[in-house]
């Protein structure tokens, strides 16, 4: 989704993606990992060339639980929202190491 939403708002992902050091490639293939830094890097720079801070959060309109893999499909079986936060809660750290979740009712 990020470079549908970066042309929807006017800006070139292209040059984004050079800004961080990143290579055009990751446009085009899923498979290539990049750093959370360069990640944050990314949206952060898209961000503040789209004058638009919520950037992330309409990038997550791109996405669904497909994207969380087999921790995605679980979470989706659940019975409940609660069931299905708890279940990413617990296990997101096979998803993404290093990232730490907190619910908060």
């Amino acid at each position: 989704g990020f470079y549908p939403l970066c042309r929807r708002l006017q800006v070139n992902p292209v040059k984004m993606l050079a800004a961080v050091g990143l290579p055009s490639t990751v446009l085009r293939s899923t498979d290539l990992m990049i750093s959370y830094n360069a990640f944050a890097e990314l949206f952060n720079e898209a961000a503040d060339s789209a004058d638009f801070p919520l950037f992330g959060l309409a990038m997550s309109t791109y996405q669904g639980l497909k994207t969380f893999g087999p921790l995605g499909m679980l979470a989706g079986e659940s019975q409940t929202i609660a069931d299905s936060l708890a279940i990413i809660q617990k296990y997101f750290h096979f998803h993404a190491s290093g990232v730490s979740i907190e619910l908060t009712i």
